[in-house]
């Protein structure tokens, strides 16, 4: 069976569905290749009441994989009192006290640099791609029943064409 016995209609329904086809994978390259990665770094200070142990810094509750450097222990918010180095070290954003001379270890706040990468952050472009990629997916029910339509009327037209040559004797029968 040719194409151009099919009715216009069915024809048109295949084109349309290839070209939502073909429009929702390229909207979603789009969505993919308009993501940026970035590098956010800046200070934090975190406060603590008890400064005991191995201690996580606020930034690994961001970021797992942030690196944080020149930390510095403090007994007082306004970054007066400093707590002796020689009493901590700080390793991928953990403290780890080791001593606890001179500071009182239930009121310690740290400041502290820190860094991390964050892959594939979205941007407007992207968010806008993936909003028409949802948009169109969310048609996909409707192309299936017009596929579903379409097979239908191919083989009732085709069932009809064979019954209609066979009364006929014109063509042979499918």
């Amino acid at each position: 069976m040719e194409t151009q016995n099919l009715p216009k209609s069915i024809n048109m329904i295949v084109v349309v569905g290839i070209t939502l086809l073909i429009g929702m994978f390229v909207m979603a390259e789009i969505g993919d290749s308009t993501r940026n990665d970035v590098t956010y770094s800046g200070t934090d200070s975190s406060a603590f009441a008890s400064f005991t142990g191995a201690i996580d810094l606020d930034i690994l509750s961001t970021s797992a994989s942030a690196t944080c450097s020149n930390a510095l222990a403090y007994n007082t918010t306004d970054d007066t009192l400093i707590v002796d180095t020689g009493n901590y070290t700080i390793s991928n954003c953990e403290i780890t006290v080791t001593g606890t001379s001179d500071y009182d270890a239930t009121a310690v706040y740290v400041n502290y640099s820190y860094s991390y990468d964050v892959t594939g952050e979205a941007t407007a472009a992207s968010n806008a791609s993936e909003d028409m990629v949802t948009g169109l997916s969310n048609g996909t029910g409707w192309i299936a029943i017009l596929i579903v339509v379409m097979f239908a009327v191919i083989i009732l037209g085709m069932l009809s064409t064979g019954l209609n040559n066979s009364v006929n004797k014109t063509q042979p029968v499918y």
